[in-house]
């Protein structure tokens, strides 16, 4: 038996509450709502063009936290389009088209952003507008961010359509 307070080398509980084994981990827990950061204007108060349904805005550097480089607004004087993106029950077809479309439209304007910037496949800080949208590349196309860049400039055709198939657009189950 071995004498209280005395170790081999390894742990060993000899009072009650003694901690054997710590470990930090990082964890991020969501809610039922959208953690995509939005807001609700009047766009013609904002300098927006009046007569759209949404702006997405996506800063410039891409070492900020991508949580304060990304803002969708969402124009007031669209009442469906805020219902849809507030309410997601399958009952209403009509929202989710235009869920798809919205889903699809903000997926275009950040993977243009990514491929205008030649530094995108570099090294970014965790959690980055970098980070995002080098992620966003890798996980929704199989060329490199060049590649993609050529296509975009030389066929702005086959470019918009790769980003519809890529981004699911009206892929949505409508019913």
């Amino acid at each position: 038996m071995q004498k209280r307070g005395r170790s081999n080398g390894k742990p060993v509980a000899w009072r009650r509450g003694s901690v054997l084994w710590q470990e930090a981990k990082k964890v991020r827990l969501y809610g039922d709502s959208s953690q995509f950061p939005l807001m609700e204007v009047d766009f013609k108060e904002f300098d927006l063009e009046p007569a759209a349904p949404w702006f997405v805005q996506v800063g410039s550097d891409l070492e900020l936290p991508v949580m304060g480089s990304i803002l969708l607004y969402l124009n007031q004087r669209f009442p469906l389009v805020i219902e849809a993106v507030k309410e997601l029950g399958p009952d209403r077809p009509e929202l989710a088209v235009i869920r798809s479309l919205l889903y699809a439209d903000v997926g275009r304007v950040l993977a243009d952003t990514a491929v205008t910037h030649d530094e995108i496949t570099d090294d970014w800080p965790e959690e980055s507008l970098g980070a995002v949208l080098s992620a966003l590349l890798a996980g929704r196309f199989n060329q490199p961010p060049h590649e993609l860049r050529i296509l975009r400039d030389n066929d702005p055709a086959e470019w918009a359509a790769l980003l519809e198939a890529r981004f699911g657009l009206l892929r949505e189950p409508l019913r």
